[in-house]
């Protein structure tokens, strides 16, 4: 049986919110659930701080944000990270039975590191194979857009240009 891929997508806020409410009402079922992390940095998000205390299984695979001007060894540190992610979750879903797996910022892992799209193709096919599973990021790449179940696009329809992030809202 194969189980729905949803994403979470959009210049908007709220992509990893929703997720995350997923993942609370899953917990509330008494279903386990799997968060990773691709490209956050472990402990800047508020929610790093207390899904362990709530149940949740919870893996950082990165290292901040991915910008064209890193050098090379930079953007390879990154992209080691997102590997690891990878072979994490891999891992965790042969010895796991998750209720629900979250692949937060999966999309823009996708988008940098053209050399593990098949290992993310992979790695979202393993999962859905296990139990419903949830994919964010700023864009849709049309492979993932193809075997998704569910797609939301979350866009700003207002938005303060010149305001700095907002500690608990943000982050």
């Amino acid at each position: 049986m194969s189980f729905p891929l949803i994403v979470y997508y959009g210049s908007g806020k709220g992509k990893s919110t929703s997720a995350l409410g997923c993942a609370l009402r899953a917990v509330g079922q008494s279903m386990p659930v799997l968060l990773v992390q691709f490209i956050k940095k472990p402990q800047v998000s508020g929610e790093q701080r207390i899904i362990a205390d709530i149940g949740i299984d919870f893996h950082c695979a990165g290292k901040g944000f991915v910008y064209e001007s890193m050098s090379k060894d930079q953007k390879a540190l990154h992209e080691q990270s997102a590997l690891e992610g990878i072979r994490f979750s891999e891992e965790y879903l042969a010895q796991h039975d998750p209720g629900l797996v979250i692949f937060d910022e999966l999309l823009h892992a996708y988008e940098v590191f053209p050399l593990l799209r098949e290992q993310m193709l992979q790695l979202l096919a393993q999962a859905t194979e296990t139990c419903p599973t949830i994919v964010t990021g700023k864009d849709i790449p049309h492979e993932i857009g193809d075997i998704a179940t569910y797609i939301y696009r979350l866009d700003d329809e207002k938005e303060p240009q010149d305001m700095l992030c907002i500690k608990g809202f943000h982050y």
